[in-house]
């Protein structure tokens, strides 16, 4: 069965209110470094955009 995705804009995640990011799999370890490193902008990690939303919880199974 072949995956599925979608596909919004940064002004709709900025107006969500809570917001739910599953990050798994060891191939994902360094995009999730970059995501809650201290420094760091949208056009590098567009995943960033967490960092501007009201609400965001990460599952995970990487230990960083």
């Amino acid at each position: 069965k072949p995956m599925l995705r979608a596909t919004t804009t940064f002004p709709f995640l900025r107006r969500i209110d809570y917001g739910i990011s599953c990050i798994t799999g060891e191939n994902k370890r360094d995009a999730l470094a970059r995501l809650v490193d201290d420094e760091g902008n949208l056009e590098e990690t567009p995943a960033r955009i967490l960092h501007e939303m009201k609400n965001v919880t990460i599952f995970t199974d990487i230990i960083l």
